[in-house]
């Protein structure tokens, strides 16, 4: 099989930026080949030891981190992660943050430490639990009155104010950090009907957030049960309860955004919704409305036809009772004949001369006297 380049650079490029590893990575080195493109506020260099070297590009947005002038030949401590060029077919070490050579201890460590969680799988993307899409309540663990907690209750209380916050107040920087947001975890998982759990913190250097790199921590973190959102410093800032939390979010405010969105897509979805379905059920009331007029037709019609044929065989039966009745022959001029004992007459026998009889026609009675009597004779 052949691949065009564009395969070859995406897959390289889907291997390289996939790794954990290499998407927080600590590098020491010294600089060489500086050159600042003050257009863009980009600056390129290469990090190099005895035996290789390394692209590395500073952005403006990550300069403004780097506390010392940059210059070739400067030993440093370089974290960031690694960005794969597809059109170029390159990668370099996209630089968040840097430190002079000596200041970088707790970087080792970390990296360290980092290494040792990610083989026994406390980082592993299987073991991460879902949160429920509709949170209806969390815990907040963060400092009281900080920006974080201002930021966090402020964007739910207008986008999803329905949202129970409980605060837990910690300690969120210092010696007392990792006790602190650990008697946190623990106050949360009392609590009944719990959806997350919130560890929120706003940005500071590395050794502010040095607390949330805490062994101790990330193992309790990993074992807690209800489903824990990181939102520690800013977007840049990674730390090691990032990556053993089940969600990780660049800030406190991301955080708070994302817990709202599903309630202001369905707010949005609601309002986008209801006027179509009045629009179609008024669709529906008029064309129900219009079979129900038809229908209300063909049924009179057919009442209407129906009352016709009833009509005509009505007047038929009247017609025919009207016809076998004697006084139908008699209008059309047949008479009854009785005796004077008031006997139909039906034969001639019935009668001899002298008799009297009484003929009744239309309009009366007639009385007479039989003289004679004659058979008829037929032909």
């Amino acid at each position: 099989m052949i691949f065009s380049v564009s395969d070859v650079n995406a897959y390289i490029k889907d291997i390289l930026e996939s790794d954990v590893a290499l998407q927080d990575v600590w590098v020491e080195g010294e600089i060489s080949n500086l050159r600042v493109y003050k257009l863009g506020k980009q600056v390129y260099f290469n990090v190099i030891d005895p035996g290789s070297q390394l692209n590395c590009v500073v952005f403006s947005t990550f300069l403004k981190n780097i506390p010392f002038e940059l210059e070739d030949g400067l030993k440093v401590h370089i974290r960031g992660k690694v960005k794969h060029f597809h059109k170029r077919g390159t990668y370099s070490l996209q630089v968040h943050f840097m430190a002079l050579e000596g200041e970088g201890d707790l970087s080792q460590n970390f990296d360290q430490l980092k290494e040792k969680l990610l083989k026994e799988g406390l980082f592993d993307p299987s073991t991460k639990k879902d949160l429920p899409r509709y949170t209806q309540t969390i815990a907040l663990i963060t400092a009281t009155d900080s920006a974080a907690m201002i930021d966090i209750t402020r964007i739910l209380s207008i986008a999803a104010p329905h949202i129970d916050i409980l605060h837990i107040p910690a300690t969120m920087q210092g010696d007392q950090c990792p006790p602190s947001v650990k008697a946190a975890l623990e106050v949360a998982e009392s609590l009944d009907n719990l959806d997350a759990i919130l560890i929120a913190r706003g940005g500071g250097g590395t050794e502010d957030l040095a607390g949330f790199n805490n062994e101790s921590l990330v193992r309790r973190i990993h074992s807690c049960e209800t489903p824990i959102i990181s939102a520690i410093g800013h977007e840049i800032d990674y730390t090691l309860t990032d990556f053993v939390s089940d969600l990780r979010l660049p800030t406190p405010t991301a955080a708070a955004q994302l817990l709202a969105t599903p309630y202001i897509q369905f707010k949005d979805w609601i309002q986008a919704t209801l006027p179509r379905l009045g629009t179609h059920l008024q669709y529906t009331i008029q064309s129900e409305i219009q079979d129900t007029h038809e229908s209300l037709a063909q049924s009179s019609k057919a009442i209407s036809s129906r009352f016709t044929q009833l009509q005509d065989k009505t007047t038929q039966l009247i017609d025919r009772t009207e016809k076998t009745n004697p006084i139908y022959r008699i209008k059309q001029g047949y008479a009854v004949c009785r005796t004077s004992n008031n006997q139909v007459i039906q034969s001639q026998s019935d009668v001899n001369p002298e008799d009297k009889l009484q003929i009744q026609v239309q309009d009366g009675l007639i009385d007479c006297t039989v003289t004679d009597t004659h058979h008829i004779i037929k032909k």
